[in-house]
Parts: structure tokens; C-alpha cells; sequence
């Protein structure tokens, strides 16, 4: 047995990781309205009352952010099973899990730089860690490829 950790481990560590950053926002999206603070409840309301005509639909500004939060939510649940299916074919097919995962790390560093930039630490940490052990499969699976080249 190397000593290094393998591709299908490394994977499967990253999609909990992607997975508990899904969990924690869809979470947050049900509760965030379970505020005492007075200003945050009138922000709220205001969110919910105002509606307006969104491309022949008539919306409210808390339909849009709950909207666009559960896409969020889907798009990590996605990318969990995405790692998850991947771990399990990296050995086998690695120049095209080897392009899957430049795909899949491109949205992960774009995630983990708009968390620092305007969320929290622990989202943007969570997808830091997950894109690092990308990265180390990445560089893993080129030494498995046939053709060392890939992307």
C-alpha cells in the first residue's frame, strides 16, 4: 500500500465537504427569516411585499434570493454526486475524469473566492479544502493517464 492517499478516497473526502456547505445553505436559506432583530424583520417584509413584473412574471425581490438560494443548494448537491460518481471511475478513465475535475475545480475556486469576498469563513474554507484535494487528484491522475498531457 503507498503511502499516498488514493484518487477515489480524496474524492469522496471533498463531496462530504461540498455536501455539508450544501446542507449549511439550505439550512440557512429556511431559517434566515427566524430573526428578533427589527431592522432585519422590515428588511423582510419589505423583500416579500414589494412585487414587481420579472420578464412577464410577477415576482418579489424574496422570490428572486429563494429562488436563486435553492439553485445554489441543487448546484452543490450536483457536484457531490458529480465527485461522488467520479471517485468511483478515476482509476479506470482518468484522462476524462482527469477533464471533469479542471471543470468541476474551476467553479470550486470561483466559489471559494466569492465565499471570502462576500459570505463567511466556513463555506469558503469548506470549498478551498474540496478544490486542494481536487487539485492533488488531478496531478495523481496525470500519472495514471496514458497520455501524461492532459489539459
Amino acid at each position: 500500500m503507498t503511502r499516498t492517499m488514493r484518487p477515489k478516497l480524496l474524492l469522496r473526502i471533498a463531496a462530504f465537504f461540498i455536501l455539508f456547505v450544501a446542507v449549511g445553505h439550505t439550512m440557512g436559506n429556511c431559517t434566515r427569516k427566524a430573526t428578533t432583530d427589527p431592522r432585519q424583520q422590515e428588511i423582510f417584509k419589505k423583500m416579500e411585499s414589494y412585487k414587481f413584473d420579472f420578464y412577464g412574471s410577477i415576482r418579489s425581490w424574496d422570490n428572486l434570493y429563494n429562488g436563486m438560494t435553492l439553485d445554489v443548494s441543487l448546484t452543490l448537491v450536483i457536484f457531490t454526486v458529480l465527485l461522488w460518481l467520479i471517485s468511483g471511475s478515476a482509476n479506470k478513465y482518468p484522462v476524462f475524469c482527469t477533464s471533469l475535475l479542471w471543470a468541476i475545480l474551476t467553479c470550486f475556486v470561483g466559489f471559494t473566492i466569492i465565499g471570502f469576498l462576500y459570505f463567511f469563513v466556513v463555506p469558503a474554507t469548506c470549498t478551498l479544502i474540496a478544490s486542494l484535494l481536487v487539485i492533488v487528484v488531478i496531478f495523481q491522475l496525470r500519472k495514471l493517464s496514458p497520455i501524461n498531457s492532459v489539459l
